[in-house]
């Protein structure tokens, strides 16, 4: 059953695993990284900060599973709340997986945790201007673009430009959710 779980140290080894065999698909879209963050010493530290940023409530990083087999990752980032109650959307999957629908699921269930557990009221996620395959994904699921964002990533020896998207909570326009500061 293909889903999502919290990330946790114990991920690691896997992790690791699912990098190397994904290090030349990324490279297209993921920024350079150092050899060792393909090993699971690089993974564990990779992990330990991304589970440090989770416990400050800035960050929120999940596994995408098919069982127990490691699929990819996705992340809500950046997770602002007060007045503002928003999150950026970032997420990658197998390079074997990819056209088979595991990441509209997971984008479906991070959407549900955002919007009904969270109470967040914006998601946004900025896709590259090339990366067609992750523009269509995202407006399927129901985002809208909002804007360029020129020279957004470096990536592969130069930045790259990216599409702004967006989606609000589904209780926008008819419930007032007062935030709480």
């Amino acid at each position: 059953m293909i889903g999502i779980r919290p990330l946790t140290a114990a991920d690691a080894p896997a992790l690791a695993g699912l990098y190397r065999e994904n290090r030349e698909h990324l490279r297209a879209w993921e920024p350079d990284e150092p050899d060792d963050f393909y090993t699971p010493e690089g993974q564990r530290a990779a992990v330990e900060t991304t589970l440090r940023e989770s416990r400050s409530g800035r960050l929120l990083a999940w596994l995408i599973v098919d069982g127990d087999r490691p699929l990819g990752r996705v992340n809500l980032n950046h997770i602002t709340m007060g007045p503002l109650r928003a999150g950026e959307i970032g997420l990658w999957v197998d390079q074997g997986h990819v056209g088979r629908g595991v990441a509209s699921r997971s984008l479906r269930s991070v959407l549900g945790i955002a919007f009904d557990e969270l109470g967040l009221h914006r998601l946004t996620a900025f896709v590259r201007t090339d990366n067609l395959a992750s523009q269509h994904l995202f407006e399927r699921i129901g985002f809208r673009r909002f804007g360029l964002s020129d020279g957004h990533v470096y990536v592969n020896g130069r930045w790259r430009d990216a599409i702004g998207y967006q989606c609000l909570a589904p209780w926008h326009d008819d419930v007032l959710l007062s935030p709480e500061f």
